[in-house]
């Protein structure tokens, strides 16, 4: 049996996505356990007001998947869409060492560097979801919170 992290994807207005810096050097969706008694979308909810300090409600699950965070350690992941149910000013919480806005266009805007392949892959399918138009290209990194 795996361990269960229950993700978020928040798309901005300008097809941009909230990503926090781990301890471990790496960007993720914001997200968490869930905790006893919740569903899997109050953890969404709960873990986003808990991580970036913004209200969101989550809308339904785009994907799950397994993923291997370090050799041999895997950690079974939902991702649900999710949309702003309140202002946009997000403040990074002790869980992280920062937030910033990435661009939700292609796998190839996503260095490895700052976004693994999987991810990048869920993000595109994510802002699929979201926007029926067309995906405009913007620059990869906007802003750090």
């Amino acid at each position: 049996m795996f361990p269960v992290s229950i993700k978020g994807v928040l798309l901005t207005s300008e097809h941009e996505v909230l990503l926090a810096l781990s301890c471990r050097d790496e960007w993720e969706l914001p997200g968490g356990r869930v905790e006893v008694g919740e569903q899997p979308h109050e953890t969404v909810e709960r873990e986003f007001l808990e991580e970036a300090n913004i209200r969101v409600q989550a809308q339904r699950l785009i994907d799950s998947y397994l993923f291997e965070v370090i050799p041999g350690k895997h950690i079974f992941i939902a991702t649900y869409g999710c949309v702003s149910n309140g202002p946009f000013a997000p403040e990074v919480s002790h869980e992280h060492r920062k937030l910033a806005l990435f661009a939700a266009v292609t796998q190839q805007h996503f260095p490895d560097a700052v976004c693994g392949e999987v991810l990048a892959d869920r993000l595109f399918l994510a802002s699929a979801e979201f926007d029926s138009g067309r995906i405009e290209e913007s620059e990869v990194f906007h802003g750090v919170f």
